[in-house]
């Protein structure tokens, strides 16, 4: 029981203590800022500022530099040899500590390739205000400078408190956790490279060659950025993600999944000699993820926790962009590059270090074991419209505005915008608001973030430019995932122009949609005036097409000309005011369906947004549908055989005895079947009714006398009013009949 008592006692003195230090360590953030200084110290004639240097062998040996405050890293900078090598010592209390070789970088980026400088790699030791370095003499080195910098505060307590629980009892959890870089103190103030981003295909592993992090590694990481971004010129830390000797994951690089970084660049010199290239670099950054291992693993061993997390991280992140870590296949010059490889794979470099790159069997076997686990849920790409800055705007012809749209992801996967987002689409392939910012005639935009993760709102941004030739366009966008539209996603955009010279606006007509044959009917149109310039009639004139622009079928002999070119009544009309232009029509003389097209001319050119059209029906007064044709199929030459036919009175207009019913061979000839009785040789029979009302039915009853020669015949029956100019619509058959031989 005592014993119980006392675990509790303990558990309990553990929390507060936890819970106290957690608030300590809040305050400390609140009140410090992760800023990291650096002096520079230039070697001319190494003497001028700390006494005399002093040459032992080849080696030349600075005097002691006492620097401003307590420093914790140092690299250097020259012109000259490349292949420079520098040692550096430092003081801690009375004495010094072993000559450390500071290693050299690589070309990991062409601002690199392209600077006249040389850079060293940093090296990190316990803080101090007294070093020294030495250097071979024989190398061609000048204008050395020795930057030493000071990253130790302050630190981010809550990495700080990980750090020491992983001390406590060391693990590594099943899914990875990245500290951020707010979180390890990363200074957004010297963070001046503007992030780019591609597809990544394959992991390049890299090792710092410097301290690995173990004592204080976001000082380690401060300093690496602050040496990147200002000493080198990179505008951030060049990997994509760190990761220390306790396993614990540090994301690099701003800007997120698929953030192109600076840690792999194949300069010219290199790809001559070793990869038998051309004299040009060969950049591994686009489409790579560069992870680096804290330490330097020529010398120190890789530990159990930073093996594992980096199984992981790849793991996690190959699943991500489908890399399998087994996997391999040709990457820029290489051929079958492994999708995990170091950066002395594609690079002259001893980077990742010999103890390291001995590891990568293992680590892609066991990377590949916790890919294979990772849940594979269906991806579904969901979104709802938030809002979107314009829903209608004015603009002037030929101007530009900026529209913006904002989505919020309802799906479970994150919208990439260098791998196939939800694009945005406009439903008119033919927009008449295409702008050059525009993806493509179709695609108007994809999201402006790189990453936008479920539940977070993304936004899409893109220009309209007024056309010229419009007054008003409503234009409809929808997002789509691979064509296919994602619901909730519509919106419209009403566009009016303004500044046109010469634009209308249609604002009634009266078009009959169905008329008679052959009559002439009166119609209006009104049009507003929605241009800057006042019309006049000898401006402004209607003109009227049938299909493609051919002659009106509606052609009346009272127009001007065969185009119409009608003026409007009013002397004059203003912008905003109306014309009428009042007009007769003359339906054709055949039934069917037309179309008119009504266009303005102005003085040059067509008025913009003044084409309207309509659709009339012709018909003729009279009109009809058979009901029953008795028409024999075959008969015998000489025969008379008697036929009745039946038509219902679909018109407006009852028949009487002047609806008659006209027989014909092929080309209108007389027929072949004419007998006795038929008023004439067309036939011409009366109804059989005195008078048939609509919808009533009417019968025609008369003889057929075949031809005296055997054979296949075709009557054609007509309906016919007799004085009236136009065919009975629906009253035209046609029937075959055959003649067989006497036996």
């Amino acid at each position: 029981m005592k014993s119980f008592k006392l675990k509790v006692i303990v558990a309990t003195a553990f929390v507060v203590c936890l819970g106290l230090l957690f608030g300590y360590a809040l305050v400390v953030q609140a009140n410090q800022t992760a800023k990291v200084t650096a002096e520079t110290y230039q070697q001319n004639s190494l003497g001028d500022q700390f006494g005399t240097p002093f040459l032992v062998g080849s080696e030349l040996t600075s005097p002691t530099i006492h620097t401003q405050t307590k420093v914790n890293a140092l690299g250097f900078k020259w012109k000259g040899d490349k292949q420079a090598t520098f040692w550096v010592q430092t003081k801690n209390k009375s004495d010094w500590s072993d000559w450390r070789k500071v290693e050299q970088v690589e070309s990991v980026s062409a601002v690199q390739v392209a600077s006249e400088y040389k850079f060293s790699d940093l090296t990190f030791f316990a803080p101090t205000k007294e070093l020294r370095y030495r250097y071979d003499v024989t190398a061609n080195i000048n204008e050395v400078e020795v930057i030493t910098l000071d990253s130790t505060l302050p630190t981010s307590p809550l990495s700080w408190i990980n750090n020491w629980l992983g001390w406590l009892a060391p693990t590594v959890q099943a899914d990875v956790t990245i500290v951020t870089r707010e979180d390890w103190g990363a200074d957004e103030e010297i963070t001046f490279w503007e992030p780019e981003y591609a597809l990544p295909e394959k992991f390049i592993i890299h090792h710092t060659a410097g301290s690995d992090g173990s004592t204080e590694p976001e000082a380690s990481l401060r300093a690496i950025q602050f040496w990147h971004a200002v000493a080198m010129g990179w505008g951030d830390i060049g990997y994509n993600y760190l990761i220390d000797t306790n396993g614990i994951v540090y994301e690099g690089r701003a800007g997120g999944n698929g953030v192109i970084g600076a840690h792999a660049f194949r300069d010219s010199y290199c790809n001559q000699e070793r990869f038998g290239g051309d004299d040009e670099g060969v950049d591994f950054n686009h489409g790579t993820i560069g992870i680096s291992v804290m330490g330097n693993y020529e010398e120190d061993a890789l530990s159990n926790e930073a093996e594992e997390s980096l199984a992981r991280l790849i793991a996690e992140k190959g699943k991500l962009f489908n890399i399998s870590p087994k996997g391999s296949s040709d990457f820029q010059d290489i051929e079958d590059l492994p999708n995990i490889s170091g950066h002395n794979d594609v690079d002259c470099t001893l980077c990742p270090g010999e103890n390291l790159y001995n590891k990568f069997s293992r680590i892609r076997k066991i990377s590949q074991t916790y890919f294979n686990d990772i849940d594979t849920t269906p991806i579904l790409i969901q979104a709802n419209l938030m809002e979107v800055s314009h829903n209608s705007i004015e603009l002037e012809a030929g101007d530009s505005a900026t529209i913006w749209v904002d989505y919020k992801n309802t799906g479970n996967a994150t919208w990439q915008s260098y791998e196939n987002p939800p694009y945005l689409v406009t439903v008119n392939p033919d927009s008449p608001l295409i702008s050059d910012d525009w993806l493509s005639e179709k695609i108007v935009a994809k999201p402006l973030r790189a990453n936008v993760k479920p539940g977070e709102v993304g936004r899409y941004e893109f220009t309209i430019t007024a056309p010229l030739d419009q007054l008003n366009i409503e234009e409809e966008f929808h997002l789509v995932n691979n064509n296919i539209p994602i619901s909730d996603s519509d919106f419209t955009v009403s566009v009016d122009i303004v500044g046109l010279e010469w634009a209308a606006r249609p604002i009634t007509q009266s078009i009959n949609e169905a008329t008679f044959l052959g009559a002439s009917l009166p119609i209006t149109l009104t049009y507003e005036n929605a241009g800057s310039e006042t019309w006049t009639q000898k401006d402004i004139a209607l003109m009227i097409y049938d299909l493609d622009d051919n002659e009106s079928r509606y052609h009346d002999t009272n127009w001007p000309d065969i185009a119409g070119n009608v003026t409007f009544t009013e002397t004059s009309v203003a912008p905003g005011e109306m014309a009428t232009f009042a007009l007769y029509e003359t339906t054709p003389v055949v039934p069917g369906r037309y179309k008119q097209v009504f266009r303005l001319m102005g003085p040059e050119e067509e008025v913009i947004n003044s084409e309207l059209s309509s659709i009339t029906r012709a018909d003729s007064m009279f009109k009809a549908s058979l009901v029953s044709a008795q028409v024999p199929l075959a008969s015998k030459v000489g025969w008379r055989q008697t036929a009745t036919l039946t038509f219902r009175n679909t018109g407006v207009t009852t028949w009487d005895k002047n609806m008659q019913l006209e027989i014909y061979d092929l080309g209108d000839s007389p027929s072949k079947f004419h007998a006795s009785g038929w008023p004439t040789h067309s036939g011409n029979i009366r109804l059989n009714e005195f008078s048939v009302a609509p919808g009533a039915t009417g019968t025609f009853t008369f003889d057929l006398l075949s031809p005296r020669i055997s054979g296949l015949y075709k009557n054609i029956f007509r309906l016919k009013v007799q004085n009236y100019p136009y065919s009975v619509q629906g009253g035209n058959i046609v029937r075959l009949t055959r003649v067989d031989a006497l036996k």
